[in-house]
């Protein structure tokens, strides 16, 4: 073995060292495009562009994001008129796809809501409900007029929020098998259900018709 070879472990570090800086390297250029990118989107008289031109910036540095807020609901416990909550006890897989802008429901609110809800029983996909085509259906939230699943999953969404729920069957259609439709089978009882739920707007605590054109104007 020749006398001048390097030291396999001086040849490791200095490989850990390389691989720093070329990261650090790699953020430096990436914070800096983000500023050039900033500066350069200003329309004459300073102002910035709207916010949906400032959406482009993490596609135009291929650093868009691979994350969603998830998490599962808790039992609410007690009522609004301080009795036991026995139907809202948690349990319900939430993912959001898109995060709102708006408010956010509280009990008793009225709602505007399209969902999508399905079940899966012996492989099969089946359509429990389908509302996204025509107008929101309106609900009052968190007073039994929604599956409590669905109640659980929608809290803390925001107006234009959408967002994916996973409910157990107690929290769907419990004891109660679902008796098939035209189109569609029949659910056994106690049959989990997925929904897609998108929230539409909160009537007094948005405006119906236009809280989703106040990011375009800004």
């Amino acid at each position: 073995r020749s006398q001048h070879q390097t030291p396999p472990q001086i040849t490791c570090h200095r490989a850990m060292v390389a691989r720093r800086r070329s990261r650090t390297g790699a953020v430096a250029v990436l914070l800096l495009a983000a500023a050039v990118l900033r500066e350069a989107f200003v329309v004459p008289g300073g102002r910035p562009l709207p916010r949906a031109a400032l959406r482009l910036f993490p596609a135009l540095l291929g650093a868009a994001p691979a994350w969603a807020e998830k998490g599962v609901t808790t039992a609410w416990k007690k009522r609004p008129d301080g009795g036991e909550d026995e139907i809202h006890t948690g349990g319900v897989e939430w993912e959001d796809v898109k995060v709102g802008t708006g408010a956010s429901p509280q009990i008793g609110d009225q709602i505007g809501l399209r969902y999508v809800l399905k079940a899966y029983v012996r492989e099969r996909e089946v359509i429990v409900e389908d509302n996204t085509k025509g107008k929101a259906k309106d609900f009052r939230f968190g007073v039994g007029q929604l599956l409590p699943g669905m109640d659980e999953g929608i809290a803390g969404m925001k107006t234009g929020g959408v967002r994916k729920l996973r409910i157990p069957g107690n929290l769907a259609f419990g004891e109660k098998a679902l008796p098939s439709a035209p189109g569609r089978m029949a659910l056994p009882p106690f049959q989990p259900v997925e929904a897609v739920v998108t929230l539409d707007f909160i009537p007094g605590a948005d405006a119906v018709y236009d809280y989703g054109e106040m990011d375009e104007e800004k």
